[in-house]
C-alpha cells in the first residue's frame, strides 16, 4: 500500500512534469509575456491548477473561453456546449471567461449567466493558457466542447430550447415596437461588410478575406414585397448596414430598426419570428436558439451548409468558370470548400448571387413547408439524397455534419444539380 503522503508527492511530481512542458510551447509563452496582468497571475494559476489536479477524481474543474465578440459563436457555441454536456452526462464544474474584445450582445450575456459560471478575464486567462500549453488540456479544458457551432450530434433536434425569456421584458418589447404575438414576423439577415468594418476599424485586418460571403440587399426587394403583401412584418437584422432597402411600408423595418435597436431586440425577434431568411452569418444562431426555421440564401461554400435542422432550407451562390458550374461539377472539380475570397480568385472562379426569382421561389417553398403544405416529388427526393451523399462523402474528415437533415430548395436543386 502506498501511503497518502507518498501519493500526494507522486501526483505533484507528475503535475510538475506537465507544467515544465509549457516552455516548449512558445506561442503561449509569448501571449503570457505580452500581457503584464497575466504575468502577475502565473504563480497563483499554477497553484490553483495543482489543486485542480489533486482533486480531479473527486471534483473535476474545467476552464473554458467564451467566443463573445461574434454573435454566431456566442450563441451557437455556448448552447451546443451546454447541450453536449447534458447529452454526454459530463459531471464537471466548468468556469468560463470572456476575451478582451467587447461582448457582442449584453442581453445574451445576461441570459448565459443563468446557465454557466463566468468569471473575470484576469482570473482565468493565464490558467487557461497554461492548460492549453500542456497535455493537461485533455482533462481540464472544456474549449474542445465550446469551440464549434456545428451540431454534428443532432442535439438541436433532440432537445428543446434551453433559453427562457423574461415575460415582463418580452411584453415590454412587444409594446415598444407595436407587435402582438399573433403578428407574422420574418427576420431578414443579409450579410455585408459593414459590421466587420466597424469592429476592425482600428485594426489591421484583411476584410477582403470575407467578401465572398457578402450579398446585395437589392436582390431581396421582390421577396420582401411579396411577404408584406401577404401580411408579414419583415425586420431587417443588423447593427451596421452598408445599404438600406428602398421600400416604404409600415410593416417593413430597416433603417428605423437600426437606429432604435437594443441588444435584446435581436433576441426577442428571433424568438417570435415565423422563420428567418439569411445569407449565412452570426445572427442565424439566434433563431436557432428557439428552433425557428431558417432559409439560407446565397450560402457558400456548399459543403458547409447547415444540415442539422429538418426545418431549414438552403440555396447556394453560383460558381462560374466560363459557364455556370453544376453542383456535380463543383464537387468533381474539387472547388467546394473555399473559405476565403482568395480561394476563388486563385481558381478563376466568379461567384454569382441568387437572383430575385430564385430567392422568391425558395421563400415560397419555405412558406409551404412551415404551413405543412409542401409535398415531395419522387424526383426531388432522389436529388436530395444524391447531393447529401456527395456532401457526406467529401466531408468525412472535417467533422462538419452528423445526419444531413435539412434540404436544398427544390427548384434550385432541379436547375443546378446537373446543368
Amino acid at each position: 500500500m502506498i501511503s497518502v503522503p507518498l501519493k500526494i508527492f507522486i501526483n505533484i511530481f507528475s503535475f510538475m512534469k506537465y507544467i515544465i512542458n509549457i516552455f516548449s510551447f512558445m506561442k503561449y509563452i509569448r501571449i503570457i509575456l505580452s500581457e503584464p496582468i497575466i504575468i502577475f497571475t502565473f504563480i497563483p494559476s499554477v497553484i490553483f491548477l495543482l489543486i485542480m489536479f489533486l482533486i480531479q477524481k473527486i471534483f473535476l474543474i474545467r476552464i473554458g473561453f467564451l467566443h463573445s465578440n461574434r454573435i454566431g459563436h456566442f450563441a451557437a457555441n455556448t448552447e451546443l456546449y451546454i447541450l453536449k454536456k447534458k447529452h454526454f452526462n459530463i459531471r464537471s464544474y466548468d468556469l468560463f471567461y470572456y476575451g478582451r474584445s467587447e461582448v457582442c450582445n449584453l442581453y445574451l450575456a445576461k441570459i448565459w449567466k443563468n446557465h454557466i459560471k463566468i468569471l473575470p478575464y484576469v482570473l482565468l486567462r493565464c490558467l487557461d493558457l497554461i492548460i492549453r500549453a500542456t497535455p493537461l488540456k485533455n482533462n481540464f479544458s472544456c474549449n474542445n466542447f465550446s469551440n464549434t457551432a456545428r451540431d454534428i450530434y443532432g442535439l438541436y433536434e433532440k432537445y428543446l430550447p434551453i433559453i427562457r425569456l423574461n415575460k415582463n421584458e418580452e411584453n415590454n418589447f412587444f409594446k415598444k415596437i407595436n407587435l402582438t404575438k399573433e403578428d407574422k414576423v420574418v427576420c431578414l439577415n443579409v450579410r455585408d461588410s459593414a459590421y466587420l468594418k466597424t469592429i476592425y476599424r482600428d485594426k489591421k485586418h484583411d476584410l477582403e478575406h470575407y467578401n465572398f460571403r457578402n450579398c446585395d440587399i437589392q436582390n431581396f426587394k421582390t421577396t420582401v414585397n411579396y411577404l408584406l403583401n401577404n401580411g408579414y412584418k419583415v425586420f431587417r437584422i443588423g447593427k451596421e448596414k452598408e445599404k438600406y432597402l428602398d421600400i416604404e411600408h409600415q410593416n417593413f423595418f430597416d433603417k428605423i430598426y437600426s437606429l432604435n435597436r437594443e441588444d435584446s431586440t435581436d433576441v426577442f425577434l428571433a424568438s417570435i419570428c415565423k422563420f428567418c431568411i439569411s445569407t449565412g452569418s452570426g445572427f442565424d444562431a439566434l433563431p436557432r436558439l428557439f428552433r425557428k426555421p431558417i432559409l439560407f440564401v446565397n450560402f457558400i461554400p456548399v459543403i458547409h451548409y447547415h444540415s442539422f435542422c429538418k426545418k431549414d432550407l438552403t440555396i447556394c451562390k453560383h460558381l462560374f468558370r466560363e459557364k455556370k458550374l453544376s453542383l456535380n461539377e463543383v464537387f468533381s472539380e474539387n472547388i467546394f470548400n473555399g473559405l476565403n475570397s482568395q480561394y476563388y480568385s486563385n481558381k478563376n472562379i466568379k461567384l454569382v448571387e441568387n437572383s430575385s426569382i430564385e430567392i422568391m421561389d425558395a421563400t415560397q417553398e419555405m412558406l409551404l413547408r412551415i404551413q405543412n403544405k409542401y409535398t415531395y416529388s419522387d424526383e426531388n427526393i432522389n436529388r436530395q439524397k444524391a447531393i447529401k451523399n456527395i456532401i457526406k462523402e467529401n466531408s468525412i474528415d472535417q467533422k462538419l455534419h452528423g445526419k444531413l437533415l435539412s434540404d436544398f430548395g427544390e427548384k434550385y436543386l432541379l436547375e443546378n444539380f446537373n446543368v
